[in-house]
């Protein structure tokens, strides 16, 4: 007998129900298969499916023409407006994005994210004057070229937060972790270049399943 050249996933309601119906009344987890724990699966994965392209278009509803400016220059692949809390973003109401630009590698994104002050966007300008210089050093060095092409299935970000690429919440955390290992030179080297330091984000879970972080002083 050949063996199929392929193997698939699939999934049955029509299974999970018949499960249901044979099993006792008392059997551990059996709410999980019956028709109404179903429905409401796929309700939330219909959510989880969508929750992209709502956000952006909640993003472009509450912020209109303002956004206007890095659309015309990228393409916007994820937009939200959000409080979002990380090594790098301080949780603050900002307008969260990944945008592409045609010359980049295509596992290579930018995430952006401007605070909104008195619900208006700050920083549009300030991003599109200082983003060609922040792609031109985040790619500058030749082993991190090499990574990306040897590695196309690892994604980079490149980040600029507010009005940098290395935000004011990022150098706090790496300060305080590079305190705690005793690295006083590379931290002095850091904080006296911090406007010139390019914080990249690498997730490569083919090799990692946790996403990494890296700063790069270049």
């Amino acid at each position: 007998m050949r063996r199929p050249l392929k193997t698939y996933r699939i999934h049955s309601a029509a299974i999970s129900l018949g499960l249901w119906r044979l099993t006792p009344s008392k059997f551990t987890k059996q709410e999980r298969l019956s028709a109404n724990a179903r429905c409401c699966e796929l309700a939330e994965r219909l959510m989880m499916a969508l929750r992209a392209k709502w956000d952006m278009l909640d993003a472009e509803a509450e912020l209109g023409s303002a956004i206007d400016p890095v659309k015309n220059r990228f393409t916007i692949a994820r937009s939200a407006v959000s409080n979002v809390a990380s090594i790098d973003l301080s949780g603050g109401s900002a307008w969260n994005a990944v945008v592409r630009y045609p010359s980049l590698p295509s596992n290579v994104e930018i995430f952006v994210s401007l605070p909104l002050r008195r619900k208006q966007l700050v920083g549009v300008a300030a991003f599109l004057e200082r983003i060609d210089e922040v792609v031109r050093l985040s790619l500058s060095s030749s082993w991190l070229r090499q990574f990306i092409a040897n590695h196309p299935e690892a994604q980079i970000e490149i980040r600029f937060v507010e009005d940098r690429s290395l935000s004011f919440t990022a150098l706090q955390n790496i300060s305080q972790g590079l305190a705690k290992l005793c690295k006083p030179d590379l931290l002095k080297r850091i904080v006296d270049l911090k406007d010139q330091v390019i914080y990249l984000e690498l997730n490569d879970r083919k090799r990692c399943p946790d996403s990494m972080e890296c700063a790069i002083s270049v």
